[in-house]
């Protein structure tokens, strides 16, 4: 996951929020998202959160760096 991707996000009721990631930090395990349904901006549990669909701009980075493997 990075920053722009799309992602869900745990609520008591399960993974029922959609959320831009702003940023994510491994060493505190935690993300910065912004929820699409009110704007509301939270600091979340990485375990909290999972990758429902990555940015085009991300895709690009993965298939740069699957090619300049080669």
């Amino acid at each position: 996951m990075d920053a722009g991707d799309l992602v869900r996000c745990w609520d008591y009721n399960g993974y029922n929020r959609i959320a831009i990631l702003l940023e994510r930090d491994n060493i505190l395990k935690s993300a910065t998202v912004c929820f699409q349904d009110n704007g509301e901006i939270r600091t979340l549990a990485i375990r909290d959160v999972e990758l429902y669909k990555r940015s085009p701009e991300n895709l690009k980075k993965i298939k740069k760096t699957l090619d300049s493997d080669d």
